[in-house]
């Protein structure tokens, strides 16, 4: 009896598009993936990219743009898992589906590792039974260029108009930012999160008006929330305008 003649079921190369602003050491970006899959996905499968070496995830700021569907049983989530330092993985799962008619496009906030070095992403598409549906690989290139942190503390500044007791004014800051932030639109965002100590107590809406957020004087921003509600701090989150980046004002 002749052996049995062994079959190979290969896996299909998804299609994918990653827009990496930079490739500084060190750094925390966003990258935006834009992929166009050949089949179709449902609940209870899921995706995963990897990156090999020591990369950091911040689950809070990651987005899901479109493609990546939900319903009333389902909300999709990021959850990351590390394995130093031999690959970091964020799993996509708990959609409702996933459809080849449609893009799927989504934000990953990460922080590059610390040593310069050529890593290799790898995005792929698995059934509920760990099944791989398809994949992505391209090798990305970390140089030596030190990146920036996230976060940025700033002492209390000089008021340029005093205010009487009981009044309210603008409170402005000037930033010089070493990259452009974004545009706010479908395909990117810019996001400044300004955490202000001690709190500042939300103005009176009915006396002031909903407070606003403007980038370099008069561009209103794409949207601004103002959260008092912490009594040892104030939140002001204010995404960059429709048509204007922003870099420094």
């Amino acid at each position: 009896m002749n052996p049995a003649t062994p079959v190979t079921i290969s896996h299909k190369n998804m299609n994918v598009t990653v827009t990496i602003p930079n490739q500084f050491r060190n750094n925390t970006l966003t990258y935006i993936f834009q992929l166009n899959m050949d089949s179709d996905l449902s609940s209870d499968d899921y995706m995963e990219l990897m990156l090999t070496g020591n990369w950091t995830y911040f689950i809070q700021d990651s987005v899901f743009i479109e493609g990546i569907n939900a319903d009333a049983y389902h909300t999709p989530v990021f959850t990351a898992k590390y394995n130093w330092p031999t690959y970091t993985k964020l799993t996509i799962s708990n959609f409702s589906s996933i459809m080849r008619s449609s893009q799927t496009a989504f934000y990953v906030s990460l922080r590059t590792p610390l040593i310069a070095n050529t890593y290799t992403l790898t995005l792929s598409a698995y059934r509920k039974n760990g099944g791989l549906v398809e994949q992505y690989s391209q090798p990305v290139v970390i140089n030596a260029t030190t990146g920036y942190i996230r976060e940025m503390k700033l002492h209390p500044m000089i008021q340029a108009i005093k205010l009487p007791v009981g009044q309210t004014g603008p409170l402005e800051f000037t930033l010089g930012l070493r990259n452009n932030l974004p545009q706010t639109n479908v395909l990117t965002y810019g996001k400044l999160v300004i955490k202000i100590t001690p709190n500042l107590p939300l103005p009176n809406v009915a006396t002031n008006g909903v407070p606003k957020c403007y980038f370099y004087g008069n561009i209103e921003a794409q949207s601004c929330s103002y959260d008092a509600t912490n009594p040892a701090y104030t939140t002001v989150i204010a995404y960059t305008p429709v048509d204007f980046n922003f870099q420094s004002s």
